[in-house]
């Protein structure tokens, strides 16, 4: 099988599971012990496989392993299977430790900051299955038959429900808008919360740490001391919007919005590097800085730029693949390119990532983490322990310079 239709058939399959998770957790109560949590998984797995058929071809996944293989999956589903199947594997790994997968390029070196290394769940919920060859020759269902059952099973039946919807023209009650907030919560919810195991053994979603920011280097350092700017420049005030993505991008990741948390991210690492960038030309050029400031062609791509030399000058020209795969993402998902989303997918590793889009429910949160990592990598080389003594001690001399004083004069105080 072709490359077009692998990508197809693996986004059928990951939509498929993805569709059933909804449909099987939308009215079950979140699980209160570890217990509750397995028997709950355990029943999915069961529902998913034996019961719940796929909406594409009106049979269950083990209906399909049979009808392909000539046999019954087995009991024990291999982790690794050679075969392509819908047959969702099940199994909690006892023995899981992700530090036993190190990683080998430069995403994953950045994630090595943002993982939290006390995760919230020790076992992992379920494991991927999609590697293997396709059967070219397989074709197990008739496409016209199944258009005409969906038709009038699916698509008829919610029609006559929409229409008589809108002839009543009734309004959501407060109890329905409620019901349905917390659906969507619970929803949200469990896309953080529930674990999968791929190929290569890593786990997603992935626990995180929150950021760390212990100082923003001030536009004019005294400003640590006085409390006001000698001016007040519009550029001065980006570290409130560090802080503020950075913190909604931990939030947002860890309820399970990631959309909002690759958005937040990408654009606290935007303004990292503006603002940084600023305040490094700041200290020779002011009149470039004030062109800069305003300047609406000063984005994120700009920093990776034929021919610009702004890593360079900050000194973070390693920072350069982490700045392209933010910045392909960022205008594939929020500007819609194919051809960025192209190129962002090439740069994953894992089988779901190259073979679905960057969107899909089970890609989202391999996507946040790879952009939160980046996002934390950026905030530590900055912001963390190692600058943070470094700018106090740099906003006291700009203070004492300001005031005309020197270091025995506050010896002196000091006595008093």
């Amino acid at each position: 099988m072709n490359e077009k239709k692998l990508k197809e058939e693996s986004v059928k399959g990951i939509k498929e599971f993805e569709l059933a998770w909804q449909e099987f957790f939308k009215d079950k109560p979140e699980p209160k012990t570890e217990e509750e949590d397995r028997k709950q998984q355990e029943e999915f797995h069961y529902w998913y496989n034996y019961v719940r058929k796929q909406s594409d071809t009106r049979k269950t996944p083990a209906e399909i392993y049979k009808e392909v293989y000539g046999k019954e999956p087995p009991k024990d589903f291999p982790t690794k299977q050679q075969k392509l199947s819908r047959f969702m594997g099940f199994g909690l790994d006892e023995d899981y430790n992700e530090s036993d997968f190190d990683g080998d390029d430069e995403l994953d070196n950045a994630q090595e900051e943002a993982y939290s290394s006390e995760p919230n769940k020790k076992q992992v919920d379920f494991k991927y299955q999609f590697s293997g060859e396709f059967d070219p020759t397989f074709n197990p269902f008739d496409m016209n038959e199944y258009e005409k059952k969906k038709y009038l099973e699916g698509i008829l039946p919610k029609i006559e429900k929409l229409k008589e919807e809108v002839k009543k023209n009734k309004k959501q009650t407060k109890k329905e808008k409620i019901e349905n907030f917390e659906f969507m919560m619970n929803t949200k919810s469990n896309h953080r919360n529930w674990t999968f195991e791929y190929e290569n053994g890593e786990v997603y979603p992935k626990d995180v740490e929150e950021p760390d920011i212990r100082i923003i280097q001030y536009a004019e350092p005294h400003v640590f001391v006085t409390d006001l700017y000698d001016e007040d420049k519009d550029w001065y005030h980006m570290p409130n919007l560090i802080r503020g993505f950075a913190d909604e991008a931990y939030l947002s990741y860890q309820s399970g919005f990631f959309l909002s948390s690759i958005a937040s991210a990408i654009n606290c690492c935007e303004y990292v590097l503006k603002y940084e960038y600023i305040r490094y030309l700041n200290k020779t050029d002011k009149i470039r800085v004030e062109e800069l400031s305003k300047d609406r062609y000063f984005t994120l791509g700009t920093f990776i730029k034929s021919g610009n030399k702004h890593l360079e000058e900050l000194k973070i020209q390693n920072f350069h693949n982490f700045i392209e795969y933010l910045n392909d993402v960022r205008i594939s998902l929020y500007h819609f390119s194919p051809d960025k989303e192209e190129k962002a997918t090439t740069k994953g590793k894992l089988e779901v990532e190259k073979h679905a889009f960057l969107s899909d429910d089970m890609v989202l949160p391999i996507v946040a983490f790879r952009i939160y990592s980046i996002m934390i990598k950026l905030i530590n080389h900055f912001y963390g322990k190692e600058n943070a003594v470094k700018y106090v001690e740099e906003c006291v001399t700009d203070w004492m310079k300001k005031r005309g004083l020197k270091e025995e004069d506050l010896v002196k105080e000091k006595k008093k």
